[in-house]
C-alpha cells in the first residue's frame, strides 16, 4: 500500500513540476513589460517618477501613475547605462531592493526537483527488482 502511494506521489510532484515550470508567471506583476530604451527615452522626457530594481528587474512608476517592468543587462549598474547614454536621473526616486529569499529557494528546488524524481524512480525500480 505505501509502495502506491509513493508512487503516486512521485506522479504528482512531477506533474506540479512541471506545470510549475512551464506555466510559471515570468514577472511578479501584470504590468506591461518594455525595453530599456522606453525607459530612458521616459527619464529624458521627465515622466519618470520612481524605479524599484530588484536585481536585473527594473519596476518604473511614471507621474501619471502606469507602471510597467524592464529588464537591464546582467551585471551592469543601471547609473552605469544612464551615464553611456546621457540620461540625467536626478529627479527620479531609485530604491534598490534585493530580490526575496523565498524565490532564490524555489527556483534553487525547481532546478532540483527533476533530479529527485529521477532518483526516485531509480530507487523505485531496484525495489521491484529485488522482488
Amino acid at each position: 500500500m505505501w509502495r502506491k502511494a509513493s508512487v503516486y506521489l512521485l506522479i504528482l510532484l512531477a506533474v506540479v513540476a512541471v506545470v510549475v515550470v512551464f506555466f510559471r508567471p515570468s514577472g511578479t506583476s501584470g504590468d506591461p513589460e518594455f525595453p530599456i530604451s522606453t525607459l530612458i527615452d521616459d527619464i529624458s522626457r521627465g515622466s519618470v517618477q520612481h524605479i524599484v530594481i530588484r536585481g536585473d528587474e527594473l519596476e518604473v512608476r511614471l507621474k501619471n501613475l502606469e507602471t510597467y517592468r524592464t529588464t537591464k543587462e546582467e551585471g551592469v549598474s543601471l547609473f552605469a547605462i544612464f551615464a553611456d547614454r546621457g540620461v540625467d536621473a536626478s529627479a527620479v526616486v531609485i530604491e534598490v531592493k534585493e530580490p526575496s529569499a523565498l524565490s532564490s529557494w524555489l527556483g534553487l528546488l525547481l532546478n532540483f526537483i527533476p533530479i529527485f524524481i529521477f532518483i526516485g524512480l531509480i530507487y523505485y525500480a531496484m525495489k521491484q527488482a529485488k522482488k
